[in-house]
């Protein structure tokens, strides 16, 4: 159902067979288009479906050319050209669960990973996709096993010619995965104390320890900068550092960074070597509010690219790449519904892409999206 009006937003968790995590949402540039998963088989007493029991959908901004990109699956992640888009298929019956690539025009449509293996009960899934800045590659978190017998590998798999590759690193817990902005190399990050950091080289497989354990900075806040130099957040100000611990300057100061808490990604974008693009929390007289920023790390100069838009209940700040629109959400909180929206940050314009939303019920953090801007 599309129709125009007012709203909110955020972002409802997910896991699939009977473990219920997260989601969230992406974009497209040019066309300014959203895809995201909604519940087919509505339950009567209107509580949760299985993951098997959603699909995936591509619209305009706008709410018009509403259109099914793929049957029972679940986090769809754009790829940075906006060209494909990367999820999980979900068919629980027939024991099927992998990673799937298809084309925004819903041509193409491919197994690029297998389904997970799940022997004896045992349950696994795949979480965290992360496309390469090339758009040629995706990495990726496969688990298996419960308690203390779960085990968490990382990998690597290449969208054109199907090879995977484990990335082999000894962090404990599920890693934090960020891209170099060449696509050659991975920086894995540990949420356990003290936070471990370990940069991986695609094409060589070498691998190096990061010495900056005494930063005492977690995964979210650090990213490659360049082939020698880390940037990251730390005391209200952006600094670099050597990847070998040496040289540790403070760049320029851009406030309080709005933490997004989800999906173990960075919660500032790196965008090139001297510009970040991030949301401040501006907050006054408990009225809550943010702004997006860019950064320009060359002259220390931070630049709005939108007004303050409020943070309410329910605001995750996925905004347009040309940062004029966001995605929320409108909670029915009497029959369990939501309505996603986009706004349009300066005329105040709201569209309903979908009423009503439903999605996963938010319970464990497992890294999967289920709306995004495609870029």
């Amino acid at each position: 159902m599309i129709k125009q009006t007012n709203g909110k937003f955020f972002c409802a968790l997910l896991l699939f067979v009977g473990i219920l995590l997260p989601n969230k949402f992406a974009w497209c540039a040019e066309n300014q288009k959203v895809v995201f998963i909604n519940e087919r088989e509505k339950k009567p007493d209107g509580g949760y479906s299985t993951s098997d029991k959603y699909d995936i959908y591509i619209i305009n901004y706008d709410g018009t050319g509403l259109k099914k990109l793929a049957e029972k699956g679940i986090n769809p992640v754009p790829s940075p050209d906006g060209k494909k888009i990367a999820f999980i298929p979900i068919r629980i019956l027939e024991d099927q669960l992998g990673v799937s690539v298809i084309n925004v025009d819903r041509t193409e449509k491919r197994d690029v990973v297998k389904r997970a293996p799940m022997e004896g009960g045992v349950t696994a899934f795949y979480s965290f996709l992360r496309w390469s800045p090339d758009s040629t590659k995706i990495a990726y978190v496969f688990a298996s096993g419960k308690g203390t017998q779960q085990k968490v590998t990382s990998w690597v798999v290449d969208i054109t010619t199907g090879e995977k590759k484990e990335l082999s690193f000894n962090l404990e817990n599920i890693p934090v995965l960020s891209w170099s902005q060449d696509s050659n190399e991975i920086l894995a990050g540990s949420l356990s104390k003290p936070n471990r950091y370990v940069v991986i080289n695609i094409k060589t497989d070498e691998k190096k320890i990061l010495p900056i354990e005494k930063l005492d900075i977690t995964p979210n806040k650090l990213v490659l900068l360049d082939r020698k130099k880390l940037l990251f957040y730390k005391d209200l100000f952006f600094w670099t550092i050597n990847r070998d611990g040496s040289n540790m300057q403070q760049l320029m100061r851009i406030g309080n960074l709005l933490e997004t808490g989800a999906f173990l990604k960075t919660d500032f974008i790196l965008l090139t070597e001297k510009k970040v693009r991030m949301l401040i929390d501006e907050s006054q007289n408990e009225k809550p509010g943010v702004k997006l920023y860019e950064a320009d790390l060359a002259t220390g100069k931070l630049s709005p690219i939108t007004r303050i838009v409020d943070s309410s209940f329910g605001y995750l700040g996925l905004f347009s790449k040309d940062g004029k629109k966001v995605l929320n959400f409108v909670e029915d909180r009497k029959n369990f519904t939501q309505k996603l929206t986009v706004n349009d940050v300066k005329t105040g314009k709201e569209y309903i892409l979908c009423d009503p939303w439903k999605t996963f019920r938010q319970e464990t953090f497992v890294g999967y999206e289920n709306v995004n801007w495609v870029n």
